[in-house]
């Protein structure tokens, strides 16, 4: 992940950059990482347990408390939640209700179980996803120094179109296809 992509405005030169590695370490995943600290294995635990109890249970403030109790049973993260469980059921409520609400608001129409919400959303990244190719395809063609009229006619796309989108790439030229989509068009 790139720093700069967490930004709205987008500044003409980028003067720090910082890209990191995530790995995702939910339960089931990563296993080596997780193989190799048992803290954050506990952890990982921990918070599947939550989204277990929640799915069972339907209440995001009783799963979180029965999984603190499960977790101090069974001895993962057991002093931790014993000095702090109280913190954590407050927190994690606060978080993950934050987090559900985020999740509801970028999907909603998408992913609601409303069968026409799933066609725009499906259609809709099928049109993100040719535009970001058009805008790799106009890249890789300036950087072979081809014009607009000759990248235009070999894409068959408007010149205004083909202008626009190398106007973006001038600007941003360190930025991926995807980034210069996100300049272009929202």
């Amino acid at each position: 992940m790139k720093l700069s992509n967490a930004f709205f405005e987008k500044c003409d030169k980028i003067t720090l950059e910082a890209v990191v590695k995530v790995i995702n370490v939910n339960y089931g995943q990563a296993a080596e990482v997780l193989a190799h600290c048992k803290t954050l294995s506990e952890y990982s635990r921990f918070i599947h347990t939550v989204r277990e109890n929640q799915k069972r249970m339907g209440d995001l403030k009783a799963a979180i408390e029965e999984a603190v109790k499960a977790c101090v049973k069974e001895g993962s993260l057991r002093d931790f939640l014993k000095r702090n469980g109280g913190e954590v059921v407050s927190f994690l409520y606060d978080e993950l209700s934050r987090e559900e609400c985020e999740t509801i608001r970028e999907n909603d129409g998408y992913q609601t179980g409303r069968e026409q919400g799933r066609k725009e959303g499906l259609e809709q990244g099928r049109t993100e996803g040719a535009i970001i190719k058009t805008i790799e395809k106009v890249k890789t063609k300036y950087l072979k120094h081809q014009s607009i009229p000759q990248i235009a006619d070999a894409l068959e796309e408007p010149e205004a179109d083909i202008a626009a989108i190398l106007e973006v790439i001038k600007k941003y030229p360190d930025a991926e296809a995807s980034e210069l989509y996100k300049f272009l068009y929202r």
